[in-house]
């Protein structure tokens, strides 16, 4: 389960490791996330970083593609930070 809140300008995120929402969050490009590990029954730290260059996006038609940000670059591969 994710869950994001909206808080004025800033948005929060309780990790949930899905990659494409953990990828912008954890590249913060707006500086508007803050990300928090869940209090109840938390996942471990990734030992790899998410697959934000490779994998973290879904496609319409249900393939795996880069993550891109708005200019069309690559999100570089994000680690997990949080334990």
């Amino acid at each position: 389960m994710t869950k994001t809140a909206t808080l004025g300008a800033v948005a929060a995120l309780l990790t949930a490791a899905q990659p494409e929402l953990m990828c912008r969050a954890y590249e913060n490009a707006d500086g508007k996330w803050l990300i928090n590990p869940m209090f109840i029954a938390p996942k471990k730290q990734l030992a790899d970083p998410y697959p934000c260059s490779t994998t973290a996006f879904t496609t319409s038609d249900g393939a795996s593609a880069p993550l891109r940000r708005d200019d069309g670059s690559v999100v570089p591969d994000q680690k997990d930070t949080v334990s």
